[in-house]
């Protein structure tokens, strides 16, 4: 596989990570001040 996947956990909507499967590289992005708008 190619390509790097965002990885987003729904439920606390504070987790992201990048995950490159090519490389098992995996990179947690740290949290910011954005707030998640949902409905």
């Amino acid at each position: 596989m190619n390509g790097v996947f965002c990885i987003y956990v729904c439920d606390n909507h504070t987790t992201a990570a990048l995950w490159n499967p090519a490389t098992a590289d995996v990179k947690v992005i740290p949290p910011g001040s954005a707030e998640f708008q949902g409905q």
